[in-house]
């Protein structure tokens, strides 16, 4: 018995220790929430009035480099921006209202103009109309992170079932039948709270590929799985930024030693083994309905 509950306890220290080292890990590449940034004299005032009246009218173009990654939910988008930013030496710049990191609170979105650097901001908004007046008034340049659709989806499910904050999206009656029901039952769960708004996310963007005002650049989740390094020379290029093979090397190894900001390689098609021809049928009237005919971003024939 006493052996027994020796076993036990190692193992739940091995699991407690291994935890805690993983969130030192984490902490090493934190999103760093600090703000440095100067506002000219003569801006001043149109600076103070665009942030308290909410204004989308006060245009400022400089020479910096500022990116907007607009990303899919679950496609890695945390990992992307830290191997971007160390990888092109961009200042990671938070833009999420409350310390959140999908939404955009323009205030921030507008300091990143004021930095003195170039930058690299991440958030999961779709197209609308605000979102294109402030890439138009400030001059960003949108990097478009996609991922296949029921990969994205079976990925979302995943954190559902492990993710302690799962209250924010379910009541706790609706957590317990989640949490104990079929793996059908529960892809429905995510199939209703999240497949429309992953298909609007792609085809509101797919409509500006030709868009010369907007000009954004288009990246996928399986291209990161597939070859990173190509992946970032390619945004490099975009933006004429000269970077070695080796640099990207080193980075990505810095990152994963240091927990790798949430980001997982996951099986490119998995989503097949859980999402059923029922739930494909389901998914193929959403797409129809909402004019998404890729099938590359579906996974699916239309």
């Amino acid at each position: 018995m006493i052996d027994h509950v020796r076993i036990i306890f190692q193992r739940n220290v091995s699991s407690n220790l291994k935890s805690l080292i993983n969130r030192l890990r984490r902490k090493r590449f934190a999103r760093n929430w600090e703000l440095n940034y100067s506002v000219p004299q003569n801006q001043k005032n149109d600076f103070i009035r665009s942030v308290t009246m909410g204004t989308l009218d006060f245009p400022v173009k400089n020479d910096n480099v500022n990116i907007l990654l607009c990303a899919q939910p679950k496609s890695a988008s945390l990992y992307m921006v830290q191997l971007l930013s160390l990888s092109l030496k961009l200042t990671n710049h938070q833009i999420g209202f409350n310390k959140a990191g999908g939404s955009i609170y323009y205030p921030r979105l507008l300091t990143s103009k004021f930095t003195g650097n170039n930058t690299i901001s991440h958030c999961h908004t779709e197209p609308n109309r605000n979102v294109l007046q402030m890439i138009s008034t400030l001059d960003l340049r949108p990097l478009v992170l996609t991922r296949n659709l029921l990969d994205a989806l079976v990925s979302r499910r995943d954190m559902l079932i492990r993710d302690k904050r799962a209250s924010n999206i379910l009541s706790e009656l609706a957590i317990q039948r989640f949490i104990t029901g079929s793996e059908e039952y529960q892809m429905d769960v995510i199939i209703d709270l999240f497949a429309s708004n992953y298909i609007n996310f792609f085809s509101g963007w797919d409509q500006y590929r030709q868009d010369r005002n907007i000009k954004p650049i288009y990246i996928t989740y399986e291209q990161l799985v597939n070859d990173e390094m190509s992946l970032v020379q390619r945004v490099a290029c975009e933006f004429n930024i000269r970077i070695s093979n080796n640099r990207i090397r080193a980075v990505s190894a810095k990152i994963a030693k240091a927990g790798g900001i949430n980001y997982s390689t996951g099986l490119i098609g998995r989503g097949r083994q859980f999402i059923t021809k029922r739930q494909i049928k389901h998914l193929r009237q959403k797409a129809e309905m909402l004019g998404c005919n890729n099938e590359d971003f579906l996974g699916f024939r239309i």
